[in-house]
């Protein structure tokens, strides 16, 4: 998985900004559009399970939404009159990946941050609609990591709420090299299987060196 010029998704333009490191690995560029700059071990090696652009929800021209449903879940709806989604704090970091979840029910942007130990990262992110709008509290994220079907991640950390839909999640040890399957959960409390359930994953890959 990488963005090679054969990735339909990107535009010429952004697969130029696409840099390769010496270790062979996959740098995607930042959301402001620049290569990422190497802040942690981690930074610039998020990929989206297409590659660097996350192009999934898109469908003939327009933007595929799923409607939520929290009350299936005793949560309360954000109010559009006092709880509007804030300014985003992480689009323009270097290393930022805007993914959407897998059912098109939420939007994302997570950044690695390194946690100080060799191989352990926390994930700043930000979720919001699909359509930029705000969530309610408790979405309580957790990781799911895996590099094989037997190899997951020894510890995966918790999860803090600095403000809804603000989260810093870990840390999670990734502590062999290679591809890692990485998907962060979010309202994982609701059962996947009610209608409209705002049970989220967003999937991505990251590169450990």
């Amino acid at each position: 998985m990488g963005c090679s010029a054969g990735a339909g998704s990107l535009s010429p333009d952004a697969r130029i900004a696409v840099t390769v490191p010496t270790d062979g690995a996959v740098a995607c560029p930042s959301a402001s559009g620049a290569a990422s700059a190497p802040q942690c071990w981690a930074t610039g090696r998020l990929t989206t399970r297409t590659g660097c652009s996350d192009t999934h929800c898109e469908v003939d021209g327009g933007l595929m939404t799923r409607s939520v449903n929290y009350a299936f879940c005793g949560i309360s709806s954000p109010d559009a009159a006092t709880d509007a989604q804030s300014e985003s704090a992480l689009a323009d970091t270097a290393g930022a990946l805007s993914l959407d979840d897998d059912l098109c029910e939420f939007h994302a942007i997570v950044v690695p941050e390194c946690a100080g130990s060799a191989g352990m990262l926390y994930f700043d992110t930000e979720l919001s609609t699909m359509t930029g709008g705000a969530v309610p509290a408790g979405a309580k994220p957790y990781i799911e990591a895996f590099a094989s079907p037997t190899h997951l991640a020894p510890s995966t950390g918790s999860s803090t709420e600095t403000t809804p839909g603000h989260y810093r999640i870990g840390p999670a040890m990734f502590d062999i090299s290679g591809n890692w399957s990485v998907t962060l959960h979010f309202f994982g409390t609701c059962s996947d299987a009610l209608p409209g359930s705002p049970h989220a994953h967003v999937t991505f890959t990251l590169q450990v060196p």
